[in-house]
């Protein structure tokens, strides 16, 4: 080869760019625990830099180059609307359907290529590519419809940028003699023709960067949203932890009274030994006692203003929640501790139930109880395994976690879910305390129990909204 095209410097570098992109994008989310259907955009992107590096090359790699370029270009497309399509619908799996689809389409294009005039194999390839375009376009509106988000109304005008194109060049095709165009390469067409395709690539490129600006961000908002989360749950531990150690933990008239009688007890002491001092005229610990008197009081007070705001839960504003977001999200935050302790976790089960519930006071319960087992886990050798299972039953949701720890003691079990009783030997029952009363303020069940096999089991039942479509 003699020299390098424009078109084809213009090819390598925008695929440099998106593979760039696809590099620091890894880099950024490798902490980050996804699920299969959040690596939908990212096979695309690598594929979508392989297509346009295999374009650029065609002069180069022949025949070979342009099947590997069409080839990756379609999986772009496809990973698309297969991350579009569970955005929506929360479905990971790929249609046995679309992948035979696929692959009739790359064998016909082929075979096309050989017995065909240029003008239908073309029209072929550029109808598909609309008919894909346009079920982009429906579905980015029905997730804008769903999120409200800039980003994927930006999307969705990429997808119909590329849809146009689609369109005019299909058009062109028809208005542009077969014969005054090259048909060894993409990269030699028509002036007129070589506008809307750049067009189209930018369109194409922009789509993904959308996309990619939309998880990042969403993924940073939710970073931010979790360590609030956790920073709160530490202030109300600290400040439940003070709470009594009586045995009716759901009474909070009860705790009250419990947890007040003992800087109370104290200011009756001090008040003793501070009358009998003055009595005998032995002042000299005067002002030590009467500083412990004003330290117990102001210890009441901050008692019971932690407690006032601990009631302002059954206050807070429930809303539609969908359950398997809910527990991804409390994945989430404990994905680094689970792969530091060489958790395995496992699921089983439909998690894809609509509940009545405030989302933050919901994930704050997955967080404790799984936060516990691995916390059990963590000193326990061999296999380590935490399962969540889900099942539904009539009106009602229930959700296990299960270990393959030691399990409870049974002298701890039958009072699990009070304060201050843990079966952890440094343990203040504090955080079981917490979630029993969060789940019973959204009319649901809580219980713990020793597992058949072995280990410990949480149970959290919640009444169900509805169930989501499949």
């Amino acid at each position: 080869m003699a020299y390098v095209s424009g078109d084809q410097i213009v090819f390598l570098l925008v695929s440099l760019i998106l593979a760039s992109c696809f590099i620091n994008t890894i880099e950024v989310l490798r902490r980050q625990r996804w699920v299969t259907g959040e690596m939908f955009w990212l096979y695309g992107l690598f594929s979508l830099s392989i297509s346009y590096l295999a374009y650029g090359a065609s002069p180069w790699a022949g025949r070979p180059g342009l099947i590997i370029a069409n080839m990756t270009f379609l999986i772009s497309y496809i990973s698309l609307a297969l991350q579009l399509r569970f955005w929506l619908t929360k479905q990971s799996n790929i249609p046995v359907w679309l992948t035979g689809a696929s692959v009739i389409y790359v064998i016909a294009f082929e075979w096309s290529r050989d017995y065909l005039p240029y003008i239908a194999r073309a029209s072929f390839g550029q109808t598909v590519i609309l008919f894909m375009a346009v079920y982009l376009i429906v579905a980015s509106k029905r997730l804008y419809s769903q999120k409200r988000s800039r980003q994927i109304m930006l999307l969705s005008l990429t997808f119909v940028v590329e849809s146009a194109c689609a369109m005019v060049r299909l058009v062109m095709l028809w208005v542009e003699p077969a014969s005054t165009v090259n048909t060894s390469s993409i990269l030699n067409e028509p002036f007129y023709m070589v506008v809307v395709r750049w067009v189209w690539v930018v369109a194409n490129a922009m789509s993904y960067l959308t996309i990619m600006t939309y998880v990042l961000e969403k993924t940073l908002d939710r970073n931010d949203e979790l360590s609030m989360l956790l920073k709160e749950k530490q202030l109300l531990i600290n400040a439940m932890s003070k709470i009594s150690r009586n045995q009716q933990a759901g009474g909070m008239a009860s705790a009250m009274v419990h947890e007040l009688s003992q800087p109370l007890s104290t200011l009756l002491l001090m008040s003793k030994r501070l009358k009998d001092q003055v009595k005998q005229h032995h002042l000299g610990s005067l002002d030590t006692q009467v500083e412990i008197l004003f330290a117990e009081t102001d210890k009441s007070a901050k008692i019971l203003l932690q407690l006032e705001k601990l009631l302002r839960i059954k206050n807070s504003p429930k809303q539609s929640v969908l359950l398997s977001e809910v527990i991804d999200g409390a994945l989430l935050v404990l994905s680094p501790r689970l792969t530091a302790n060489g958790i395995q976790l496992a699921k089983s089960g439909r998690f894809d139930v609509m509940l009545r519930a405030e989302p933050t006071q919901i994930e704050l319960v997955f967080i404790n109880l799984i936060s516990n087992a691995i916390a059990v886990l963590s000193s326990q050798d061999g296999k380590r395994v935490i399962h969540l299972k889900c099942s539904t039953h009539h009106d009602l949701c229930t959700v296990e976690i299960i270990d393959n720890g030691p399990g409870i003691r049974p002298e701890v079990l039958s009072g699990l879910g009070q304060i201050y009783v843990s079966d952890k030997e440094s343990g203040s029952g504090v955080g079981l305390w917490l979630s029993k009363l969060i789940i019973d303020h959204h009319n649901g069940t809580f219980e713990a129990g020793n597992h058949p096999s072995g280990g410990a089991t949480f149970s959290v039942s919640l009444p169900v909204e509805l169930r989501a479509a499949s």
